[in-house]
């Protein structure tokens, strides 16, 4: 009787624990909807914004300044929380990859989840940054984030700034990403102007309004960089909760076998011990 009490009493734990991924395996799902949401926009927005960069740069040759610094900063983007299955290890990973490929790298983590993964790896953190886990954070978090990027900046403590962050592409699925945000590349606008078959009508001048726009497209950079990690982060979140849960029911499948079978072994054990009893009393 006590081995079957205990089956049940495990039986009430996974169950509470299934509830208890079941809700998290929903928040995630909301989460990466939400995000899904946001990226389509962001997406849109950042690349309206480059080719707005290419009509500034049609038939013309302008070089950006650089700083004489030669130092990196990698503006990295890592979980909150945990539970999203290697989602925090394979950008570790990754970011080991990417800081080989440039000067003096240092890197600027957003995500608890980071800093101890990096350290790991010996690689140098500029500074740690909160993040969220739900898109509706983004707002609050994105602008702390470009406050402190351009204070360091202001000091002089890098001359490169680059984005390391995780590309959503599906639930599950993830693609590291590296790439430079400052000073800003625009050989790849260079390259697409060729199809432009007549220079575009200007208002304001060329100059200034390039200039407004590497800084609004360097923003929206860092805004599409995050949210596309919260949405990788979230469908790595979603996948691993599906696998829990298909974990913790075969185990509640098990337990509940287990109990029934231990529940027919009690039954037969108090027949029988009714029986002997009977007989017992017969004979005497």
């Amino acid at each position: 009787m006590s081995n079957r009490r205990q089956i049940e009493r495990q039986i009430q734990t996974i169950e509470g624990l299934r509830d208890i991924i079941h809700s998290m395996r929903s928040l995630a799902a909301t989460y990466l909807s939400r995000a899904e949401e946001r990226l389509e926009g962001v997406r849109a927005y950042a690349d309206t914004i480059g080719r707005a960069i290419e009509d500034c740069l049609f038939g013309r040759e302008i070089r950006l300044p650089e700083s004489e610094a030669r130092s990196t900063a990698i503006l990295a983007f890592f979980s909150e929380q945990g539970l999203c299955g290697r989602f925090n290890e394979v950008m570790a990973e990754a970011a080991v990859k990417h800081a080989r490929t440039v000067d003096d790298p240092r890197f600027i983590v957003v995500g608890k989840r980071g800093p101890t993964l990096l350290q790991r790896e010996k690689l140098r953190i500029l500074a740690e940054l909160p993040s969220t886990t739900s898109p509706d954070g983004v707002d609050a978090v994105i602008h702390e984030i470009a406050k402190v990027v351009l204070q360091l900046r202001g000091r002089g403590a890098f001359a490169q700034l680059y984005l390391f962050y995780a590309r959503y592409l599906s639930p599950g699925r993830i693609e590291p990403t590296f790439e430079r945000v400052l000073p800003l590349d625009l050989s790849a606008w260079r390259d697409a102007e060729q199809a432009r078959t007549a220079p575009p009508h200007l208002a304001l001048s060329r100059v200034g309004l390039l200039w407004e726009l590497v800084q609004e497209y360097t923003f929206i950079s860092l805004y599409r960089a995050f949210t596309e990690s919260l949405a990788g982060e979230n469908g790595m979140r979603l996948q691993s909760m599906e696998a829990a849960k298909s974990n913790i029911d075969d185990t509640l499948d098990d337990l509940q076998l287990r109990a029934r079978i231990q529940r027919q072994n009690d039954i037969t054990e108090e027949l029988l011990d009714v029986v002997s009893g009977a007989e017992a009393l017969r004979h005497r």
